[in-house]
Order: C-alpha cells, then structure tokens, then sequence
C-alpha cells in the first residue's frame, strides 16, 4: 500500500517492507484491512471565520466524517484511525500523535484512544511531524481491544530499549472504578452553543451528573529563580518581536 500522509504529492510512494509496528501486528495474528484517512500531513486543512479548525481532509481520501454525526468534526489528525472502529469497519486501528493526534478524534468518535509514552512504539515508517513527540498508538472501541493492540505495537527504542515490557492486559481490572468520583474541567469557551446547538442537551446533562471544578490558570506562576531562565527569555524576546495570537473561542473542535 501506498503511504502518503493523504498527499497526491507522494502519490506512487509505495514502501518497500512493512514498518515495524505491522510486522508486530501481522505477527501477532493481525489482519491488515486497509488504512484510514487523516487529516493531510497530519494537520488540519485550515480554520473557518469562527475560529473552528477543519479536521479530517485530505486531498487523497477527501473528507473524513464523524459516523454519529455527519457534519461534526471528527477532529484529527488521526480522524479516520478513530472513525474505523467507530463504525464498526474494524476492531481496532492505529493513529499517530504529535499532541492531540490520537486522543481528540478518539474523544470526538467516542471510541478509546491512548498515545504511549515516546520510546515504547518504533516510529520507523512514519511520516512524522517531530521526531521528539510523535508515535502510533492504538484505537478502539473497548479499552480491553486497545491493551491487546498496543501489546502488538511495543517495539522499544532509545533508552526504553532493553527495558522490561509487561502484558498491558494484566493491569486492566473490571470493575476499578466503581464508585470513583469523576468531575469534569471544561473551559468556558466550550460552553459557547451560539455555534454548536447540539452541545446544549450534552451540557445540560453534563452539569447534572458531575461537579463542575475550575482549573488552575497555568500563565499565572512565579519563577524559582529570581533570574529569568534562557527559556524563557527566548520566549520574551519571541513575543515582544512578533507578538501572540488573540485568544480564540472554539465551541467543537481542537486542532490535532
């Protein structure tokens, strides 16, 4: 199969070997249906007026849809890893991360997503935007499906080589969260259903069934050292010369 990030620019790049994650999966027993659709080179397309990203387009594949709501955003990039499942076209997928790749269609397809700590998935064969944060990890519908896949996915490198891999399986207990109580930090600006009608009867519920806490603001902090660290005068100087973007309210959508 092809592998172009949904691009018609590496359209014809067929990869000679399977990447290590599908001999994983192969040997594991896998069969390998097809590949999904993504938000092209694992962005976004562009944003609407209102500030919403538009996620799950690729010039290959077109436009990915959400399966319970057609014209919802299926966020992304991994849009189409998600909706699989999600509609039952397969038991399980694989999506790739750099921040929000994985777990923001998973949220919006209503399915399990889980990007693995850097080091424990290869990134060989992926087309990656950071080398230092991207990795594949597993989709599906039922958290027991996503621990047999990721069981399938380990191929350690970097100092996660050499390092004991247990069964992710064994740690799953039934049962573990009854009776957990479980709140909910939701910005206000999700709250917005000017835009998004069809957020109203979920929030209704919302603050019905669970305590509403507030986040601490993480731009408010001090220093530990009295000094500015080169961090952050990098950053002082970055935004003094080009300035920051205005704050952005998104009812529907995260960029992935």
């Amino acid at each position: 199969m092809q592998t172009t990030a949904g691009s018609l620019a590496l359209l014809g790049s067929r990869i000679p070997a399977d990447a290590p994650i599908v001999a994983n999966m192969r040997a594991a027993g896998a069969v390998i249906l097809g590949k999904a659709n993504l938000s092209e080179w694992a962005n976004f397309r562009g944003s609407r007026p209102d500030g919403i990203f538009i996620n799950g387009w690729s010039a290959r594949g077109g436009f990915t849809r959400d399966p319970y709501v057609l014209d919802f955003d299926p966020c992304g990039s991994s849009s189409g890893s998600a909706v699989a499942p999600a509609a039952n076209l397969c038991a399980v997928a694989v999506g790739t991360e750099t921040d929000g790749s994985i777990v923001c269609p998973a949220g919006n397809n209503l399915v399990v997503g889980l990007k693995p700590s850097l080091g424990l998935v290869s990134q060989q064969g992926i087309i990656r935007i950071a080398h230092s944060q991207d990795t594949a990890g597993p989709m599906a519908r039922a958290v027991t499906d996503t621990a047999v896949l990721l069981n399938s996915l380990v191929s350690p490198f970097g100092p996660v080589a050499g390092q004991p891999i247990p069964d992710y399986t064994t740690f799953l207990q039934q049962g573990a969260l009854n009776g957990a109580r479980i709140g909910s930090t939701v910005a206000s600006s999700y709250r917005n259903t000017s835009r998004c009608p069809k957020l109203t009867p979920w929030l209704s519920m919302q603050s019905e069934l669970w305590p509403h806490l507030e986040p601490p603001s993480l731009i408010r902090w001090t220093p530990a050292t009295p000094s500015p660290s080169s961090t952050t005068s990098s950053w002082s100087s970055f935004t003094s010369s080009r300035g920051t973007l205005p704050p952005t309210s998104r009812a529907c959508a995260t960029p992935g």
